[in-house]
């Protein structure tokens, strides 16, 4: 009996542990996919000799088309924002760029190629206005594609502020250019922002469990 508990134990437990492995589910949609086979709605055939009534705008139904990926190809995953951990900053994500906004006393942009560093990225150019990045390589746990993005950093500094924006320059996914994808766009680039701000000393960071 107990060696058949032992065993049973065993099973649940590597059971267990493919399930959690497994992170696919964080983008699938969840739930019956049977509406996918709803066939099209037929025209309205009136007999002869019938009359129907006026069409009005109360009650019409304007035709949908629909385009894009459907089913368990929808990414359902909600879009990264990017986080203002610094005090008295601001941050914000518009047409493929990431905007912060915060007091120069931080020492942000000074600590970015050292930051990038961390996390294996090399520097490519830069200077007191400029950061260009080598490769960012990002092995997705969800699926196992492998994104590879690099990025441009550009810095203003005026009134004791310091205004950076961070930017893709490239983005594949196993060798295809993704960067036309908002989606995936968004997620690295803000990403990549998330990932440094984070970084910064917990003295500069505020206590802001987001």
């Amino acid at each position: 009996m107990f060696k058949q508990s032992l065993v049973l134990t065993a099973i649940v437990s590597l059971l267990l542990v493919g399930c959690s492995s497994d992170q696919r589910y964080k983008r699938e949609v969840d739930g019956s996919e049977d509406y996918l086979n709803s066939p099209e709605i037929k025209p309205l055939i009136v007999p002869n000799g019938m009359s129907i009534p006026p069409q009005t705008n109360d009650f019409y139904i304007n035709r949908a088309t629909g385009e894009g990926m459907v089913g368990r190809n929808i990414d359902i995953r909600p879009p990264l924002l990017p986080l203002a951990l610094v005090a008295d900053s601001y941050a914000s994500y518009e047409a493929g760029v990431v905007s912060v906004d915060l007091p120069e006393y931080a020492n942000f942009w000074a600590q970015i190629p050292s930051l990038l560093a961390k996390h294996n990225i090399a520097v490519a150019e830069n200077n007191n206005q400029t950061i260009k990045t080598g490769t960012r390589s990002v092995v997705q746990n969800d699926s196992g594609e492998s994104i590879a993005a690099t990025y441009l950093l550009q810095r203003e500094a005026r009134n004791g502020r310091e205004y950076i924006k961070v930017e893709l320059t490239s983005l594949t996914n196993n060798g295809q250019d993704i960067s036309a994808d908002s989606i995936q766009s968004q997620r690295y680039t803000v990403g990549l922002y998330n990932m440094l701000i984070n970084d910064l000393p917990s003295s500069v960071n505020t206590e802001i469990d987001e």
